[in-house]
């Protein structure tokens, strides 16, 4: 690869007030900078929520057991007491029917029977961050290192391959920010690829600049398939790439983060508003190349969307407004063209949400 040159003074500056696919407590004091968003709902404390069981009591362990028979939703809890913890909810009650377990992590990623989890290292020592792969018993069966702050990660459909983003301030070129994604096989449970690593092309022209950044990867069902992000000097483009050949194909313009639909007929994403530093939630065919805005979601959001279903979509909001279990929440909006509806509050003091469907 090519030689890495030495980090600028303005680098250091730009991770700690970026606004590009931030997420935890990196995105919550970013966005307790921003201008303030619309509200759809009136906020309500959930401090003086009642304890939800752990994970190793004999309560607990009742309960995840009857949540896990059903569609559920594991995700990264802000409420006091809990920050940072992993918690498996009902689907249909996210806020109520829930475990909370002792694994702590910045963002996540489950299926059926794996979990990822990246979380930065608070020491002066070791990684700047590492990516951990559990059982269902959150038991970890691998800790790999990172070289940045945890920003973005997924797990293949039939969880054989995730893919990790960190932020990376030791490296630098004329880009905007810097970041690495690693490909990690879940059944070696070894670091197997760094997209700069892979080959692009576009237009079926080989396409190269030193500074491209990779984040944002949503596998296909096929696990050797996937979309990411590829990004330079303010420029985004959705690409398409193959683990085994190691190749990645630009097929659109300004398409960020993007999640594909569990049936793969759709992609969500957020798009960059024209001369700003906001995005709005949009929806790519993949195959006809239809794309349109999600009509009801009119505010600025900063994160790689979930699908709750067929039709519906989940991700983060940050609100300028009180504690974190007051301002950070998970949002649900319809995504269906020409629909406008406006979205709903899901999960409060949450975000990072992963659905299972048993």
């Amino acid at each position: 690869m090519p030689p890495r040159r030495s980090p600028r003074p303005a680098l250091v500056a730009f991770v700690v007030l970026t606004v590009v696919c931030v997420a935890g407590s990196v995105a919550f004091l970013v966005s307790r900078r921003q201008q303030a968003v619309a509200r759809a709902t009136p906020a309500t404390s959930t401090s003086t929520a009642s304890p939800s069981p752990r994970v190793d009591s004999v309560d607990g362990h009742r309960l995840l057991a009857a949540i896990r028979a059903q569609p559920h939703v594991y995700y990264r809890s802000v409420r006091p007491g809990e920050f940072g913890h992993v918690v498996v909810a009902a689907l249909a009650a996210p806020d109520d029917r829930r475990v909370v377990s002792n694994l702590v992590c910045d963002r996540l990623d489950f299926g059926r029977q794996r979990g990822i989890c990246l979380i930065a290292n608070d020491g002066v020592t070791g990684p700047a961050a590492r990516a951990m792969i559990v059982d269902l018993e959150f038991n970890v069966l691998a800790t790999l290192p990172l070289a940045g702050t945890p920003i973005r990660t997924r797990l293949s459909p039939d969880e054989q391959v995730a893919a990790a983003t960190v932020f990376v301030t030791g490296e630098h070129y004329d880009a905007d920010f810097t970041t690495r994604t690693t490909l990690i096989d879940l059944r070696t449970l070894t670091s197997v690829a760094d997209l700069e690593q892979f080959t692009a092309e576009r237009d079926g022209r080989p396409f190269s600049r030193i500074d491209f950044n990779y984040w944002g990867v949503t596998f296909r069902s096929n696990s050797q398939r996937f979309f990411a992000t590829l990004g330079y000097t303010g420029t985004r483009f959705l690409v398409e790439g193959s683990a085994e050949a190691r190749a990645l194909r630009v097929i659109r313009d300004n398409v960020e983060c993007p999640s594909l639909s569990p049936d793969e007929q759709f992609i969500a994403f957020k798009s960059r508003v024209p001369d700003s530093h906001e995005w709005r939630l949009h929806v790519l065919e993949p195959e006809g190349g239809a794309e349109w805005a999600v009509a009801g979601e009119a505010r600025n959001i900063d994160d790689q969307l979930e699908w709750l279903d067929a039709g519906q979509v989940l991700y983060q909001v940050l609100e300028d407004r009180g504690p974190p279990e007051d301002a950070l929440s998970v949002w649900k909006s319809p995504v269906a063209q020409g629909v406008s509806q406006p979205p709903v509050r899901f999960i409060r003091a949450a975000n990072s949400p992963a659905v299972v469907r048993p």
